[in-house]
C-alpha cells in the first residue's frame, strides 16, 4: 500500500501537538509503522521505505504518508510498532 489521503474525520482539526498544561487534547493520530514497509512484493520482510503508517484512533482510518507530521505523532500504545495490518476496531479500541 502506498501513500493515500489522512482521514477525513473531525479528528483532522484538532491539533497534532498541545503544550504541556494545555486543557485541548492532541490529534488522535498515531503512528503504527514509522519508516518501514512490508508487503507481498518483498515477501512481507520488513524493509526500509520513506513512508510510515498512521491511524486515527477516532474513526480506525490507517493511512501510509512521508509528510513531515508523522515525527510529531506518538506510537501506538500495546500494538507492534512496525505491524500496520490491524482492524479498525483494534485500533479505536471499540469493544474492548
Amino acid at each position: 500500500m502506498s501513500g493515500g489521503p489522512a482521514c477525513s474525520c473531525p479528528e483532522r482539526d484538532e491539533p497534532i501537538t498541545v503544550e504541556a498544561g494545555s486543557n485541548r487534547p492532541a490529534r488522535l493520530w498515531v503512528i503504527l509503522s514509522y519508516m518501514c514497509n512490508h508487503s507481498a512484493f518483498n515477501g512481507y520482510h520488513m524493509t526500509s521505505s520513506e513512508y510510515s503508517a498512521v491511524g486515527c484512533r477516532r474513526c480506525g482510518y490507517i493511512w501510509r504518508t512521508k509528510a513531515k507530521y508523522v515525527d510529531d505523532l506518538g506510537f501506538a500504545d500495546g500494538w507492534p510498532q512496525r505491524d500496520y495490518r490491524m482492524s479498525a476496531e483494534e485500533l479505536t479500541g471499540v469493544g474492548r
